[in-house]
Formats: structure tokens, C-alpha cells, sequence
């Protein structure tokens, strides 16, 4: 009899062969043509198997069917897997993350912790619906855990009365303690809100479905408050001090300056022509011009730029003349600054799946969909409906 709706979840380290089968107590999954393995995930729905696998670091998605009977000739001691053996493995792996996520907390008094696994973006939204997510659940001491060093003083800019608490934990380890919203151990709760989530939003967006993704996640955390308000970020004096340093070695004038952010992850990248022309173009109003970078690049020599931490970056658009961006994590978490944004909408980047046209980047990932955010102060573009050169002259008539 096939197993009906259960998640299996197994790493497998070193090599495996073409054709090499991972063998099940009910039926057999084939390798075809991969030769190394990091990670394996099977989830299991009746006789169909949807495997997800990351293959140095690229995620490659798959689905195979169970053979009906299994394969006796092909079974050797090395892949040979039994459904229960393997789930006590599992089980085992988890409750050794548990054991070490409780032990980091032994010296903080709480009886929940919070995690959250994703891009920046989607933990700027988070952390703005976190407080109405810990009410619901009832947690009365919580403490929100950080499992990414880099993201400590982006945590701290959105609710410093937290307790926050920084655990390295890789992301087989969140994985593992994944395939629920929360699990108990030793008294606590462990909410990691994560499972699944976005590759469910992909497939409603890739069916038509009328979805954005700030009601997704607000829907996915089980949140119906509609009047959430958005925190506006909080400014330690050693941040300030810090970022205002970096602007003054390259002698930005702070108090006249326009903020552009090209990158993004998302979205497909604009041609650096676009930026340098908006960057001369700009300049001519005697207006100077800051870049947000994160690695050096030739392609924008001569416009300013400096090493910025996330939370630096956020405290300087606050001070910006205004910003234009591609659509991106960090933009979404400029939303609340009170300062003009020209935000740009191009086709998303190529993924293993669906890909959105601009105009459902628009539609999908509008910071208007944001309900707290005061849209006044928001110009968003579809960057694909003009030329190069309308679009630099539709940018810059909006640049006061």
C-alpha cells in the first residue's frame, strides 16, 4: 500500500552514479544523470514523487513516479532505504537541531523562539507582521532568532524591544526542523513559518491566480489584521555615525543626492548605459549621485560609491533626495522612508520554471500591495513597455 501524503527528507554526501537507484519499501526512484548530490528532498503523494535537489548550488526541480513493485536484483546495502528508517533519521537530525537552537537560548528566559528563512525582503515583511504572528500564537516571552550574521542590524532596525538572538544555522539545519510551522521540544516552540511557502506562491502565480506576495505571506502567517501599521526603521547613533563616515570620504553632498540601487536578484538587470546616463544626466542639476554597489564594477566608474552594511544602506535613503531602483528585497524594505521612490519593473530573471513578464512583476511584487505604505510618495514603471531612451526621459521628468 503507498504512502499517502508524507514528506521525506534525506541528504546524501559524495557521489552517486548514473542510474544508481535510491530504493523505497514501496518502489524505486531513479537517478538519470546527476553525479553529485547535496541534498535530496522527496516529497511523497501517493505514488508520485516530486524531488528537489541542489546540485552545486543551482536547485534543479524533478518529479518520478514509484515502480509499482520493487526492484529485489537492484538492492545493495549502500541505497537501500526503508520509509521508517529513514524518518528516525530524520527525526534524530531534528531533534539535534532543537537540542542546539534550546541550548544557544539556555540563557535567555522564553518559552518560544521565532526563525525566519528567506530573502531580505520577505523578512522586512516579517519583521512587520511578526508582533500580530506571536499574538496569535500566544507566546509570552518570545525571542526572535537570527541565523544569518549579516541580517543583525537589519533585525534591529524593525523592533528593538525584542530580544534577538544570533545562531549560525545552515540551511539543512533549518530544512530539518521545515516541514511544519512549528515544532515543540523540551517545553518550547520553534516557529519557522517557511515550509513550502514560496514554491506554492510560484505555482498560483504560474496558474493565473490573483496573488501578490505581501497578502501571501500575510495569509500564509494566518494574520487578518488589516490595519498593521509598518515600523519605520530605528537608527542607532553608532549606525548613523558609521554610514555618515563612508559618505564623507567620498565627499557626497548628504544634504543633495540622489540614491541608485541597479542590482537585484529578481528582476533582470537594466544595461549600466541606463545608470551612468541617469547618473551625467542628474549631475548636470547640480545634484550628486550615490550608487549602491556590492561588488566593485567598472561598468560604473566615476559614480560614487562605498562599502555599505544593509542597515547603513537604509539609513542613507533616508536621507536621499530620493532613490530610483530596480525592483528588489532591499528596495521593498525602504518602503516606509518618507522620501520620493522610482522603483522599476523588468521581466523576472530566468529561473528553472515559470518566468513573469514585467508587467506581472508589476502586478505581483507592487510595493502598493503593501497596504500600510503611503503610495504618494511611490512612482513604479514598467521598465519593458518603453525604450531605453523613453525610459531615461520619463525618469528623470519625475527627479525634482
Amino acid at each position: 500500500k503507498m504512502l499517502q501524503f508524507r514528506k521525506i527528507r534525506i541528504s546524501l554526501r559524495g557521489k552517486v552514479k548514473k542510474d544508481e537507484k535510491l530504493i523505497f519499501a514501496n518502489g524505486i526512484v531513479k537517478i538519470n544523470r546527476f553525479s553529485k548530490l547535496n541534498l535530496i528532498e522527496l516529497f511523497i503523494f501517493n505514488n508520485l514523487v516530486y524531488r528537489r535537489i541542489n546540485i552545486n548550488g543551482k536547485k534543479i526541480r524533478h518529479f518520478f513516479k514509484f515502480s509499482s513493485v520493487p526492484d529485489e536484483k537492484n538492492k545493495t546495502n549502500s541505497n537501500e532505504y526503508n520509509i521508517d528508517s529513514i524518518e528516525k533519521k530524520l527525526n534524530s537530525y531534528e531533534n539535534k537541531v532543537c537540542s542546539k537552537i534550546i541550548e544557544e537560548l539556555s540563557d535567555i528566559d522564553f518559552d518560544d523562539a521565532y526563525i525566519y528563512k528567506h530573502h531580505i525582503g520577505e523578512i522586512y515583511l516579517y519583521l512587520n507582521l511578526l508582533d500580530e504572528y506571536i499574538k496569535a500564537n500566544g507566546s509570552k516571552k518570545p525571542v526572535v532568532v537570527i541565523n544569518e550574521k549579516r541580517y543583525i542590524d537589519f533585525y534591529l532596525l524593525y523592533g528593538k524591544d525584542r530580544i534577538y538572538r544570533y545562531i549560525d544555522l545552515v540551511p539543512s539545519e533549518l530544512d530539518s526542523i521545515g516541514s511544519s510551522d512549528m515544532v515543540e521540544y523540551e517545553g518550547h516552540r520553534i516557529f519557522n513559518p517557511t515550509p513550502d511557502r514560496f514554491e506554492n506562491f510560484r505555482k498560483l502565480i504560474s496558474s493565473g491566480e490573483d496573488v501578490n506576495f505581501y497578502s501571501y505571506i500575510k495569509s500564509s502567517l494566518h494574520i487578518k489584521n488589516d490595519k498593521i501599521k509598518f515600523k519605520n526603521p530605528e537608527f542607532s547613533n553608532s549606525l548613523v555615525k558609521s554610514a555618515n563616515e563612508k559618505l564623507s570620504n567620498i565627499n557626497l553632498n548628504k544634504d543633495n543626492f540622489v540614491f541608485l540601487f541597479p542590482e537585484a536578484i529578481t528582476a533582470t538587470q537594466l544595461r549600466p548605459i541606463f545608470w551612468k546616463t541617469i547618473a551625467e544626466r542628474i549631475k548636470q542639476k547640480n545634484i550628486d549621485i550615490l550608487i549602491n554597489l556590492t561588488k566593485e564594477d567598472f561598468h560604473y566608474a566615476g559614480i560614487k560609491t562605498t562599502n555599505l552594511s544593509l542597515a547603513e544602506a537604509i539609513y542613507v535613503s533616508s536621507r536621499a533626495k530620493c532613490i530610483i531602483a530596480l525592483i528588489s528585497g532591499l528596495v521593498v524594505s525602504l518602503s516606509t522612508l518618507k522620501i520620493p521612490k522610482i522603483l522599476l519593473y523588468t521581466q523576472q530573471t530566468p529561473t528553472i520554471g515559470y518566468r513573469m513578464s514585467s508587467e506581472e512583476m508589476l502586478k505581483t511584487y507592487s510595493i502598493k500591495n503593501i497596504t500600510p505604505i503611503d503610495y504618494q510618495l511611490i512612482r513604479e514603471i514598467d521598465a519593458d513597455k518603453l525604450s531605453e531612451e523613453d525610459l531615461i526621459e520619463t525618469v528623470l521628468e519625475l527627479v525634482k
